[in-house]
């Protein structure tokens, strides 16, 4: 560890604020090893001049640049296991080396990962990818591998994962069908996809973007359903089904920003805004007056130092968010 100077200063690549930060230097404590960088795509100019006929929410172009920006200065779950990250985190390099076997794994982790956390998700993941090895199969968890296990088996093997009973099954009969009508690859059109049991459109549309490269919706997790109403990104009223928040996002978000905001907001979700115990003191949305649903109390007045408790409540994350900390608040002591 190492105690580092920090001067917080106002990067974000951002489009009309009427709001900075006054610099605040602090110390903080952070590993030695640099966090790796995260890179999201920001709304351009260009973006603004090609919608300026299109009804759009209220400062969503800075929101989202904001979220962008925070995003640069940690690592959340969905980064690395995430349903699209995971099967190269357990075997690195597989999209590029065996694109066949990773579109399989992907279709497996979004099924499993409906009301699951990614950090569970991925241990059954891992669970069928090392039980299967053992069993002979080299590439792990592949679709000649499920083949061979029985519904019980999946079961067993997946049983930390919410409603597992189901999904087990789910996956059997989904592997059935690929190779029966898909000719044992996973199909790439939205109607086929959602024909597999277990496939709704938010995972289709995730599947098209990672394994095919199609872009054609939006896919919307329970963090985008979340805060894109909060936002009020989907109109006046709250839209109640994730469908219905996909529907109304693709009426004005740039296409070119479809495939990212689910990673983006979804790690966002997970880490800063999460639901019911918000990080508000270490959000610019929060500071800058953005976020109608910010915890005022938890936003410090200037020069207001952040107490011991809160900065252990806000280190002890699904994510680390020092970065954040060190550029808002001074530590205490």
């Amino acid at each position: 560890m190492k105690r580092v100077r920090v001067k917080a200063e106002n990067t974000v690549p951002d489009i009309k604020r009427s709001r900075t930060l006054k610099d605040i230097h602090i110390e903080v404590e952070i590993d030695e090893e640099e966090i790796p960088v995260n890179v999201f795509l920001s709304v351009t100019e260009n973006d603004l001049r090609d919608l300026e006929n299109v009804k759009t929410p209220l400062n969503w172009d800075r929101i989202y640049n904001e979220v962008v920006d925070m995003r640069s200065q940690f690592m959340a779950p969905v980064d690395t296991l995430g349903c699209e990250r995971m099967p190269n985190t357990l075997v690195p390099g597989l999209k590029t080396s065996n694109p066949k076997v990773y579109r399989f794994q992907l279709l497996i982790s979004l099924m499993l990962s409906s009301q699951t956390k990614d950090e569970v998700n991925f241990e059954a993941m891992k669970q069928l990818h090392t039980y299967l090895q053992s069993a002979g199969f080299s590439d792990g968890l592949c679709l000649p591998g499920i083949q061979l296990l029985t519904i019980s088996e999946i079961d067993k093997l997946i049983c930390k994962v919410g409603f597992h009973n189901r999904k087990a099954s789910y996956i059997k009969q989904a592997t059935d069908l690929v190779v029966t009508q898909f000719n044992g690859d996973i199909p790439n059109t939205l109607q086929d996809l959602v024909s597999l049991p277990g496939v709704g459109p938010k995972m289709a549309h995730l599947i098209l973007q990672a394994a095919w490269n199609i872009t054609d919706g939006i896919g919307i997790d329970v963090h985008l359903h979340r805060l894109a109403n909060q936002w009020k990104w989907t109109g006046t009223k709250a839209t109640l089904t994730p469908e219905k928040t996909r529907q109304e996002l693709e009426k004005w978000l740039p296409r070119r920003l479809w495939q990212e905001i689910n990673p983006l907001l979804v790690g966002f979700g997970q880490a800063v805004c999460v639901q019911q115990k918000p990080n508000c003191d270490v959000c610019l949305l929060a500071y800058n007056g953005l976020c109608a649903s910010r915890n005022k109390k938890l936003v410090p007045k200037q020069d207001q130092q952040i107490s011991p408790q809160r900065i252990g409540k806000i280190t002890n994350q699904r994510a680390d968010l020092s970065k954040l900390l060190a550029r808002y608040h001074r530590e205490t002591g």
